[in-house]
Parts: structure tokens; sequence; C-alpha cells
């Protein structure tokens, strides 16, 4: 499969990825939010990191 992911994309996605992760653990937020953010970061880091 062909990645598709640009350089400046990879590493907004990175970083949108750790702020994502950091609001997830350490931000005052419900549960669900809470899940969300740290899916989402889930999702955001690895399609940087690995490029699809």
């Amino acid at each position: 499969m062909k990645k598709n992911v640009g350089g400046i994309d990879k590493t907004l996605r990175i970083v949108l990825g750790l702020v994502l992760l950091l609001a997830g653990m350490f931000a005052p937020l419900g549960a669900n939010l809470r899940v969300l953010a740290l899916v989402l970061s889930a999702v955001a880091l690895l399609t940087g990191i690995f490029g699809f």
C-alpha cells in the first residue's frame, strides 16, 4: 500500500497526538472525553509515525 502522508502532515499529526495524549492524561475531563482524547491521540500518533 502506498503511503499518502507528507512531511508536514506527519509532523502535525504527531504533535496533535502528543497534545491529545497529554490532555487525556492530565486535563480535568469527564470519563467519556478522556477516552475520546486517548483514542484520537492513538490514531493521530500511529498515522503520523507510520504514514498511513
